[in-house]
């Protein structure tokens, strides 16, 4: 977390739709994913990015999605 944080921030205020049924309209902070995954240099035949949480949930995105410029991996919520 502490490398991850070294790259620049983003601030965005996005509404959330999340997967448990709620919304919110939130400041997030956080990296672009699409830096992250520059960095990770994946090979060019990737077609979806896989993540999982703490806490188990997980899900995969085509690589249009996770490198969107508003798709954050966010470490902040209203400051």
């Amino acid at each position: 977390m502490t490398q991850i944080q070294t790259l620049p921030l983003t601030s965005m205020i996005i509404r959330h739709v999340c997967v448990e049924g709620w919304a919110a309209i939130v400041q997030w902070g956080g990296i672009r994913l699409r830096d992250l995954m520059t960095l990770a240099q994946p090979q060019a035949n990737v077609k979806y990015a896989f993540f999982e949480s703490a806490d188990g949930y997980y899900e995969r995105w085509d690589i249009a999605s996770a490198t969107h410029p508003q798709t954050l991996l966010a470490y902040q919520k209203n400051g």
